[in-house]
């Protein structure tokens, strides 16, 4: 009789975590003077390489990464936490990071090596951990980056003048 109840119990608990998919905003806009670049890459590789990555700032989810993607932000400049995660429920995994104005910094996001052995033991281990890891890395040249990112670097319109600058 315990064995239904465990297994009843271990099914309840895996659909009411269920998952947390990404509510996506954009960072609030700020002055132009206050704000710090950040670029975050996620790593490619077999390792939650089906697992969408949400990056986002405190609370907010700003955007999705897949296997070696690369994407650009401004940010408010200040103290913030920067954080990855899945959307699979799983723990964010927070890094307290120092932005100042006109600053860049770049972070490297990559897949947490034991959710292997989370894989292996027990998929409800997978709820109580990282899926996803990040530190700062050294930003590649501005010519790599464009490269790599998309529309990179964004234009700014000027008020005065209207004019777009790079």
């Amino acid at each position: 009789m315990k064995y239904p109840i465990a297994l009843l119990a271990t099914t309840l608990s895996v659909l009411l975590v269920g998952c947390t998919p990404a509510k996506l905003v954009q960072p609030e806009p700020t002055a132009a003077d206050q704000q710090a670049e950040v670029i975050i890459y996620r790593d490619g590789g077999y390792n939650a390489g089906g697992v969408q990555m949400i990056f986002g700032e405190e609370e907010r989810d700003y955007v999705i990464l897949r296997n070696d993607e690369w994407k650009a932000l401004q940010l408010d400049s200040g103290t913030t936490n920067l954080f990855v995660r899945s959307n699979q429920a799983d723990k964010p995994f927070y890094l307290t990071t120092e932005l100042s104005p006109a600053d860049r910094k770049c972070f490297r996001a990559y897949a947490n090596p034991s959710n292997y052995a989370k894989a292996l033991l027990l998929n409800l281990a997978y709820y109580f951990g990282n899926t996803f890891l990040m530190e700062e890395m050294d930003c590649p040249s501005e010519t790599a980056l464009a490269e790599k990112i998309e529309g990179y670097p964004q234009e700014e319109s000027t008020e005065e003048t209207g004019a777009t600058m790079q």
